[in-house]
């Protein structure tokens, strides 16, 4: 049987087949992760925006705040 891409570059680096899954596995959960908090921000803003309003934009009438207030 041949040599696959990841044996050879495993070898070229002096890792182990096993190392580089490991690195390879860890690369790709990190990236999961990345991707997935930047969906939720970006879906948060959207929601924000629907109820206060685009950023940014004055509106006398406007009921709701960006951010919350703070009552003492």
């Amino acid at each position: 049987m041949g040599t696959t891409l990841l044996e050879v570059v495993a070898d070229r680096i002096g890792m182990s087949l096993e190392q580089l899954m490991g690195s390879i596995k860890e690369g790709v959960l990190a990236m999961a992760v990345t991707v997935g908090l930047q969906l939720v921000q970006q879906m948060m803003e959207g929601e924000v925006d629907q109820i206060v309003g685009t950023k940014g934009r004055h509106n006398p009438r406007r009921i709701a705040v960006r951010h919350g207030t703070a009552w003492l």
